[in-house]
């Protein structure tokens, strides 16, 4: 692996592991059934971050909240949401609408900026489950797109695909040892 790690352990269920690469440190928020990492790449004006595994309403509240108290990107970023390793068989339309109404308020009551949202899902089922959070997604300054193709959602958001696939590679590579 081509980066410098650092161990961090924030609470006792919670483990964050920081990896550092030139284009922008990747951190792993790891769970018992739920890994999280995010990115902001600077050169870039993006922040990636990829869902893997079972989803919870309480985890992707707090790495939400991890992510809103990051620095790196205080002064706004567009944000590529990899939800293609995802599983969120345990929402249902109620829990998803509640969820995107909580993450926009807490961005909202933090003052953090995304200017456009594109979320990549692979599965009919959190395909439409993200489809539901876009349609409840009440925010005129922060336009949230869902796709199923990767270079639509590089397109709609106009951001360097090989800066993005560098990102992609590093976290694959990250995800395949810690698997």
């Amino acid at each position: 692996m081509s980066a410098a790690m650092q161990h961090n352990s924030e609470s006792p269920d919670t483990q964050i592991d920081v990896f550092a690469f030139d284009f922008g440190d990747i951190k792993l928020l790891k769970k018992t059934k739920f890994r999280f990492y995010y990115c902001y790449a600077a050169q870039g004006g993006f922040l990636y971050l990829r869902h893997v595994g079972l989803a919870s309403y309480e985890e992707i509240m707090n790495n939400n909240a991890q992510i809103v108290n990051d620095n790196s990107w205080i002064n706004g970023a567009k944000l590529f949401s990899d939800l293609r390793w995802v599983n969120y068989s345990g929402f249902n339309f109620d829990t998803n609408f509640q969820l995107s109404r909580d993450i926009a308020s807490l961005y909202e009551k933090n003052g953090r900026y995304l200017s456009e949202i594109a979320a990549v899902c692979n599965d009919d089922f959190e395909f439409g489950m993200q489809r539901m959070f876009q349609s409840v997604w009440e925010d005129d300054e922060q336009e949230l797109c869902t796709f199923r193709d990767l270079d639509a959602a590089v397109e709609f958001l106009g951001i360097d695909r090989e800066l993005l696939d560098r990102v992609i590679a590093e976290v694959d590579k990250i995800e395949a040892s810690a698997s």
